[in-house]
């Protein structure tokens, strides 16, 4: 896979979005920083602190959004940075899954 130009500071050039081995590639004309929201963007999958697609908080199911462990209340804000683990899960807490 050509991942273009993309440097230490997480920011990257080239313009096409990719994923390959669970890993997400996001490109552009210019260089810059992105986002989760704007990985999510790229897809069309809407990504608010309180639904990821069409799953939204509701009774027992949660949106959770990990960085490196911490909790984000914002996951559209969330910087993409080479090395940072970003887990993202949906439903009751202690479910599998969840």
């Amino acid at each position: 896979m050509d991942r273009g130009a993309h440097r230490p500071d997480g920011t990257a050039q080239g313009n096409r979005a990719s994923g390959h081995a669970g890993r997400g590639v996001r490109e552009s004309a210019t260089l810059d920083r992105f986002t989760l929201g704007q990985f999510f963007d790229v897809w069309g999958v809407r990504l608010t602190g309180q639904c990821i697609g069409g799953y939204c908080n509701r009774a027992g199911d949660t949106l959770r959004v990990r960085v490196n462990g911490r909790a984000s209340a914002n996951p559209r804000n969330v910087p993409l940075v080479d090395g940072e683990e970003i887990a993202i899960s949906y439903g009751a807490a202690g479910k599998k899954g969840g």
